[in-house]
């Protein structure tokens, strides 16, 4: 339905262009390259046609003068607005698209003919006069980016260019297909710690979608002192209705304990404390040696303990009697960004200054790398044919949908991976290990540990570790 209005609206379109659809899209080009140089923009989109274009291509001219230009980001940001376009259109058939290309391109005084994918030829373009062919080789990473966008994948590549002294340029568009097969696609389902690094991983040797039941990740607004007012009026004689003030907090009971998770994007990791200690002595004792994987962790993630200098005087004062109890206690390394840290006591209901690290940073990766991320969509079960994995049925927005995919990595936390595997039909062990937390407190007044990061530092005993935390409940 949406790819038959569209193509209806384009029929219209290229019989008359009214001259401020032209601006739009001028404009909507010069943001492009404005972010993917890295420069500050200009509005040219209430101009006429003519002088738009001349704006544009006077302020690329000067993008490309600044030096230090990456053409990756000029890439990236096209095939963005590639494949906006094609989910917008709805086109997925190759002669949709190549009409909406060339009616595009045309309205920026480039005529072309030929076929898409394949070759085609640019009998003329506006560009000639004012690019370099430097210029030029830059620029077309644009061109490269916004049709492999809209075909969903594919190489752009020029064997001519106008602006080398040649009468007409010869772009070619090869389909993945022809260059290694069919482009392999990865449905990643979860965007926590383990959903997180493989999107990264994959993206580029596969194209990747990632799918969150949740929605964007925002961090509790509220002040710790009047969530407080809340617990003690009794309006929340349940911890499941905590989920009224912070949407991206689900917690669940059982008989014995209640379990807490994140739910949105970056998932639980946007609720921990940041820790990053190393708890790998009993699998060393077992002979399993991890020290190059902690090594690459190390080198990939922002792990420190400069957080010490900006404790507070009581947790140095604990941290001191823990040493005279005989208990070891160290410094916590922290996924931190430490000169960030405003000592909020903020760790466990969302950071609100970016400087804890959590897996939304590997997802904006992903994304950078070209990987779609598609949030509110529960993922039932999986699509199995014979003894293979094929695809994923997700519910969005009322309706199910079957993700097709070469690969599916099942990411979606200690609790959501076992419904999935159990709906498709995969059995589970009736067994679950989680992290307990015993909180013991005390009244003191001026302790202060609301204005303080969570566990500073620990003391690692049998099985268990020893650390200073609130508890919000």
């Amino acid at each position: 339905m949406r790819a038959r209005i569209a193509r209806k609206l384009l029929r219209r379109l290229e019989r008359h262009t009214p001259t401020l659809l032209v601006g739009v899209q001028l404009q909507i080009l010069l943001n492009l390259a404005a972010r993917a140089f890295h420069a500050p923009g200009k509005s040219v989109w209430r101009h006429a046609p003519a002088q738009a274009l001349r704006e544009y291509a006077e302020f690329t001219v000067r993008c490309t003068l600044r030096g230090g230009a990456n053409p990756d980001n000029l890439y990236r940001e096209a095939f963005d607005l590639g494949k906006r376009l094609r989910r917008l259109t709805g086109f997925t058939d190759a002669e949709d698209i190549e009409r909406l290309i060339f009616y595009l391109y045309r309205n920026l005084q480039i005529s072309m003919s030929g076929h898409l994918p394949g070759e085609i030829t640019v009998r003329k373009c506006y560009f000639s006069g004012f690019y370099t062919p430097e210029q030029c080789a830059l620029m077309s990473y644009a061109d490269s980016g916004v049709i492999s966008g809209l075909f969903g994948g594919g190489t752009l590549t020029f064997t001519e260019r106008i602006t080398g002294g040649i009468k007409s340029a010869r772009p070619v568009l090869q389909e993945e297909s022809r260059m290694s097969g069919r482009a392999k696609t990865a449905v990643v389902i979860g965007t926590g710690a383990g959903g997180g690094m493989i999107a990264k991983e994959l993206q580029g040797k596969y194209q990747v979608t990632i799918l969150e039941a949740g929605g964007d990740f925002k961090p509790l607004s509220l002040p710790i002192r009047q969530l407080a007012r809340f617990r003690h009026s009794g309006l929340f004689f349940d911890e499941r209705l905590i989920r009224l003030l912070f949407p991206n907090m689900l917690v669940e009971k059982t008989r014995d304990i209640v379990m807490v998770r994140g739910i949105g994007v970056g998932g639980t990791t946007t609720l921990a404390t940041g820790n990053a200690v190393r708890c790998d002595g009993a699998l060393k004792a077992l002979g399993i040696n991890l020290d190059a994987q902690f090594e690459e962790l190390y080198r990939e993630l922002p792990v420190t303990t400069e957080h010490q200098k900006n404790w507070t005087e009581t947790t140095k004062k604990m941290y001191a009697v823990f040493g005279k109890m005989g208990l070891c206690p160290v410094v916590t390394p922290k996924l931190l960004n430490a000169p960030q840290c405003v000592g909020c006591g903020h760790c466990a209901i969302g950071c609100p200054t970016g400087a804890k690290w959590d897996a939304r940073a590997l997802i904006a990766q992903a994304i950078a790398g070209g990987a779609e991320l598609v949030t509110g969509c529960r993922v039932s079960g999986l699509e199995i044919a014979g003894k293979s994995v094929t695809g994923v049925h997700a519910r969005r927005r009322g309706k199910t949908t079957l993700f097709h995919a070469d690969l599916v990595v099942l990411a979606a936390g200690g609790l959501g991976t076992p419904g999935i595997l159990q709906n498709s039909g995969i059995p589970c062990e009736k067994t679950l290990f989680v992290d307990p937390v015993l909180c013991v407190a005390g009244p003191l007044p001026g302790f202060g540990q609301d204005k303080q990061i969570l566990m500073p530092f620990i003391s690692q005993q049998d099985g268990y570790i020893l650390s200073p935390y609130i508890v919000y409940s």
